[in-house]
C-alpha cells in the first residue's frame, strides 16, 4: 500500500479523527511551547508544516501573531476552517525561503513532516526554516521519541470511531505508520512512512543549519529542540 494522500479531503478528515477532544491535544502543545518557546509579545511565528492546525492553534494561545504553512491544500483548508484571520502559504517545508524573507521571530515544526522527509532532506528544510527567522528567532522542532520502539495503540473509542495506530518496523531504517478507522462510514486503513530520526542526529542537523541549541528535553513521547537562530 502507497502512503495516504494527504491531499485527499476524507484522509485528511480521518487524520482528525485522532483528536477524540482537540483542546486536550492543543493545551498539552502549549505546556511544550511555554517551556521551549521565548516570550515575545507581538511577536510572529511561523508553524511551517502546521497540517489541519493543532500546534499553530496552540500557538496562538500563547498569543503569538501565527502564520501557517503546509504542504497539503486540504490539510491547510482545515486549519484555515479552526482559525480564519491567519495568513496560510501551501508550500513544502524545503521551500520556504521561495516565499518567506527572514521576518520571522518563532518558526516551528510539531508533528511528522519532517520524519515522512525523504532521507538526506531533513538539513535542507532546516535550513530553509532558518532563512524565514530574524537573527535572534526561536525555533522549536518536536517530533516522535525514535529512540524507544513506538507502541501500537487504540487513540479513540467512542460512539464516533474507533482509531488505532499500528507501527510496523521495516529493518533500521523505516517505520510504517497504519492508522485503522472504523465508524459509521465503514472500515479502512491508512499509512505513512515514517523514517526515523535520533535525538542525536536531530540536535546535530540543528546546529548544521544556523542555530544555537537552547535546550533538548524529551516529553509526551516526543523529542523537543529549542534553539536560536545565530
Amino acid at each position: 500500500m502507497s502512503d495516504a494522500n494527504l491531499n485527499d479531503p476524507q484522509v485528511a478528515a480521518d487524520f482528525d479523527l485522532i483528536y477524540a477532544n482537540w483542546d486536550t491535544h492543543v493545551d498539552r502543545l502549549v505546556q511544550i511551547m511555554n517551556g521551549h518557546l521565548p516570550v515575545v509579545p507581538g511577536g510572529t511565528l511561523l508553524d511551517c508544516t502546521c497540517g489541519s492546525g493543532l500546534s499553530l492553534d496552540a500557538a496562538h494561545r500563547v498569543s503569538w501573531v501565527v502564520t501557517g504553512a503546509d504542504s497539503s491544500p486540504t490539510m491547510l483548508q482545515r486549519a484555515r476552517q479552526r482559525l480564519s484571520d491567519v495568513e496560510y502559504k501551501t508550500i513544502d517545508v524545503r521551500s520556504l525561503d521561495q516565499v518567506f524573507t527572514p521576518r520571522f521571530d518563532a518558526v516551528i515544526s510539531v508533528g511528522n513532516a519532517l520524519p515522512m522527509l525523504s532521507r538526506g532532506q531533513l538539513p535542507v528544510a532546516l535550513q530553509a526554516m532558518r532563512a524565514c527567522l530574524k537573527t535572534g528567532g526561536a525555533l522549536m522542532v518536536a517530533i516522535r521519541d525514535f529512540s524507544e520502539r513506538i507502541k501500537s495503540g487504540v487513540w479513540r473509542d467512542d460512539p464516533v470511531a474507533r482509531v488505532q495506530a499500528r507501527f510496523m518496523y521495516q529493518g533500521e531504517d523505516d517505520i510504517v505508520y497504519a492508522l485503522d478507522i472504523s465508524d459509521s462510514s465503514g472500515e479502512r486503513t491508512h499509512e505513512l512512512t515514517l523514517h526515523p530520526i535520533s535525538p542525536l542526529a536531530l540536535e546535530a542537523a540543528v546546529l548544521a543549519a544556523g542555530f544555537r541549541v537552547t535546550r533538548a528535553s524529551r516529553t509526551a513521547g516526543r523529542v523537543v529542540i529549542a534553539a536560536t537562530a545565530i
